[in-house]
Order: structure tokens, then C-alpha cells, then sequence
């Protein structure tokens, strides 16, 4: 039954079927036309190889003073080392200033507050940020701003 009907009753639907009083349907018949035809189109997953990328290999974890500790290589962090080589913390002496409107002018790519008055500031090429630390004192609204080359 399909529902639709006047107040939400359900709806009669008479079930198609080619038999006749005559003519009954067979079973065969029944299971023919039941049966989905089937797609030919390839999916994802039969696209891709299932032992592609599967492989694991087992390294031991080092153990100091009876504890084991995972072991971290250089080039399993340098994607974050590198992000994080770009960055400075910044703060004004004296105010809190919106620090996006006064440094409009630099190839920045995020600000981020860390907490009232100081900002990590992000720029989108290494050179951008050393050429920022070296140049000096930077002033904002006549406070002097401070700016260190971030270090973890």
C-alpha cells in the first residue's frame, strides 16, 4: 500500500500482473521479472586495487626506563616543521589593538590570537617572515611592536 490517500490513509494500488483468468502466471515467469537486471558500470571500488597501500611493516617501539616510546622520523614531521618555520608572535606594548587592519600591507596568510594583545601571524613564504623579524622596531598607533621568530 502506498500512502497519499485522503488524511493520510493508505491508498489502494491494484497489483499489475499478466495473467488472465484464462492464462494464469507461471512461477518462472514470476522469478523472471522479479530478478533486477544488473549494471554494467564499473564502481570506485572495482577501480581501485585492494592491496595498494595495505602494506604494514612493523618497527619496534624503543623502551627507556621501562617505558616504550613511539618512534617519530624527520620526514614524517617536516610538512608541519615547515608550516610552522613561517610564523611570529607579535604584540603592542600597551594596547590591544585589531592587528589584521594594521598589517594589511605584508603577504600575510593567517592571524591568529593567542591571547589579549598577542597574536601569531603567519605569512605565506619563509623569505616574507625573515625579511619582517630582520628589518626592526615596528610601530602601531605610536606603541612599539614586538616581534620574535616563532620557536616551539
Amino acid at each position: 500500500m502506498a500512502w497519499g490517500g485522503k488524511r493520510g490513509r493508505p491508498k489502494q494500488i491494484q497489483p499489475e500482473s499478466s495473467s488472465t483468468p484464462e492464462r494464469p502466471v507461471s512461477r518462472e515467469e514470476d522469478i523472471i521479472k522479479a530478478t533486477p537486471k544488473r549494471c554494467t558500470v564499473s564502481s570506485y571500488a572495482s577501480l581501485v586495487n585492494p592491496d595498494e597501500g595495505t602494506s604494514l611493516q612493523f618497527v619496534e617501539a624503543s623502551t627507556i626506563n621501562g617505558i616504550k616510546y613511539a618512534k617519530i622520523e624527520t620526514e614524517d614531521i617536516a610538512p608541519e616543521v615547515e608550516y610552522w618555520q613561517s610564523i611570529i608572535l607579535c604584540s603592542v606594548l600597551g594596547v590591544n589593538p585589531p592587528l589584521e587592519t594594521n598589517l594589511e600591507i605584508l603577504p600575510i596568510d593567517k592571524i591568529c590570537l593567542v591571547k589579549r594583545g598577542v597574536f601569531l601571524v603567519r605569512f605565506a613564504y619563509l623569505d616574507d617572515q625573515l625579511s619582517f623579524v630582520q628589518k626592526g622596531v615596528y610601530y602601531v598607533d605610536h606603541k612599539p611592536l614586538l616581534v620574535k621568530a616563532w620557536n616551539p
